[in-house]
Parts: C-alpha cells; sequence; structure tokens
C-alpha cells in the first residue's frame, strides 16, 4: 500500500432516503455519492479528548487555514482543562492549570477517512465565557484525511431566525456524523443573552453533538452547538464566532460569505472559491490506494 494524491470527481446526489448516520458510499464509477444534507459532513471532524482515567467526544468545524495549519472550532468545555465545570449560562468556568498538566490530548478524525486519526493541538484562543474553543491541525497530516482548502465545502454564513428548522452534525454514541433536526426556540438565550440562541431539545440531542455546526432549512450555516439545558439546545450563533475569531486574528476562509445579519454588524468576506450547498461539483481529495 503507499499514499498517492488522486483526484477524486465527487458529485452531489440529491438522494430521495437520508440515512441519519452517514456513511460513505461510492457509485458504480467510483464517484463519492452525497446528499444535499450529507455534503457539510465533510467540513466536520469527530474531535477526541482524552485526559488520564477520562475522554470526551465532540465535534469539530473546519473555519480556515494558514500556510502551515487547519483551524477548526469546537465547544470549549470538550477540550478545557481536567477540573473545569459548566456555569449556569452554559459557559466553562476553566480549572487553574498555569502549567497546562491538564490539557487533554485531541485528536480528530474525518468523514471520508474514518481509519486514521490527526494529532491536534488546543489554541491558546479560546473564550470560555461563550463556550467556544479552537483546535489547530497541520495540513501534512490533515491533507490525506480530507480535501483541502480552497477545494474544501465552504458554509454560508447567515442569521437566526426564530422558528425555523435546523439540523445538527454531531457524533453522539448512537452513530457518528448523525443528523438531528429540530427548530430554533428563540433568537436569544436565558438571561437576555443576545451571543446565544435556544433550540428545541429531544433526547436524541446528546453529547457528541457538541460543538456541531447548526444549519437552518436552508442549508446555511447559524451555530455551533454548544450544549443542551433541562428542556432545550443551546448554540452560539455564527456571525459571533466569525467575528470573534477575525477579532483574534485566525482565519476564517472556509466561511467566505456575507451572513445575511442584522443581529450585529454586517461582516465582509471575499468569496474567491465558495460553494453554494446544493450545487454539483468537483473537489479533489486524498485517498488511500493500492499500487
Amino acid at each position: 500500500m503507499e499514499l498517492r494524491c488522486s483526484r477524486l470527481v465527487a458529485q452531489l446526489l440529491f438522494l430521495s432516503v437520508l440515512p441519519l448516520h452517514g456513511q460513505v458510499r461510492y457509485d458504480a464509477n467510483g464517484h463519492l455519492e452525497l446528499s444535499q444534507l450529507e455534503f457539510p459532513k465533510l467540513s466536520t471532524a469527530r474531535l477526541k479528548a482524552e485526559w488520564k482515567g477520562q475522554s470526551e467526544i465532540a465535534t469539530a468545524i473546519l473555519v480556515g487555514q494558514d500556510r502551515n495549519n487547519y483551524f477548526f472550532i469546537t465547544a470549549y468545555h470538550a477540550i478545557a482543562p481536567k477540573g473545569s465545570a459548566y456555569t449556569p449560562e452554559c459557559g466553562v468556568h476553566q480549572a487553574d492549570d498555569p502549567e497546562g498538566q491538564n490539557k487533554p490530548v485531541v485528536t480528530l478524525q474525518f468523514f471520508t477517512n474514518r481509519s486514521r486519526t490527526v494529532s491536534a493541538k488546543i489554541s491558546t484562543f479560546s473564550d470560555p465565557s461563550t463556550d467556544l474553543g479552537v483546535v489547530v491541525a497541520p495540513i501534512s497530516e490533515v491533507n490525506p484525511s480530507i480535501v483541502s482548502i480552497p477545494n474544501f465545502p465552504h458554509m454560508q454564513v447567515a442569521s437566526v431566525q426564530e422558528g425555523s428548522a435546523v439540523h445538527i452534525i454531531g457524533n453522539p454514541a448512537g452513530g457518528d456524523w448523525s443528523i438531528w433536526f429540530g427548530t430554533v426556540r428563540r433568537t436569544y438565550s436565558a438571561g437576555g443573552d443576545i451571543h446565544h440562541f435556544e433550540t428545541n431539545r429531544d433526547q436524541s440531542l446528546v453529547g457528541g453533538y457538541s460543538g456541531g455546526p447548526v444549519f437552518n432549512e436552508k442549508g446555511k450555516l447559524i451555530g455551533m452547538h454548544t450544549c443542551t439545558v433541562q428542556s432545550y439546545g443551546k448554540a452560539l450563533k455564527m456571525t459571533e464566532i466569525v467575528e470573534q475569531l477575525q477579532a483574534w486574528g485566525l482565519p476564517t476562509g472556509a466561511l467566505p460569505f456575507a451572513p445575511e445579519s442584522s443581529d450585529r454588524k454586517a461582516l465582509n468576506y471575499e468569496n474567491p472559491h465558495g460553494i453554494q450547498i446544493g450545487d454539483s461539483l468537483f473537489i479533489e481529495a486524498h485517498t488511500e490506494s493500492s499500487s
């Protein structure tokens, strides 16, 4: 076996039946088959954080890259130092860890190459109060597992509308890259929190969805699921996330669209390679093949 770069033609096929637990499927010609709702799975990773005697599964979303690394966002509580705890508002009270000895070991897995794990580092940029965390993985390690920017599927950012249907991609115990369906309960959260919004909740919205992308009925990215509180789910608005990432000087090239947002100030993006979810497209992937 040898690892070699091959061009994979991937054309979106809008299937009439969508499995809840995504499986990688290929047609008779070797083309990758993805439904409209499955396509964004290429932009997410299964994140595993391991401390001594403890582990947690969450989801991470690709947001951009620099010359050497890919940048992913996730729920900060999934990668916080051991001993950290939730605040009542679903933020994180970070445990003291001046030497970094209580940080977890973080690995990522990707939808098109689940047998391979990639080591990731926890970024120094984080916001425990909103449960926003960032992890970084070397491009050289990730590229054999996923397609690369600018051919990576980009996600269009949009504002939150009360009552709209939503779906969340996550990695619960019942199946990796599962899709949960619900609705926006309200466009803010408890205590007048305008940074988050709420979804309904049922028993299937469980651990593993933390850090997962929240899409509206048009397939536009509106937030990142952070946690569940009593009878509802809570998500950080994507417009807020992009503003924070840009304030930190982190790349957001995988989110290149100007959101339709009245929540905060308008954000300006360039869109040199943007791909609307629902378009047919060709992507270049790296796959393992025998010589």
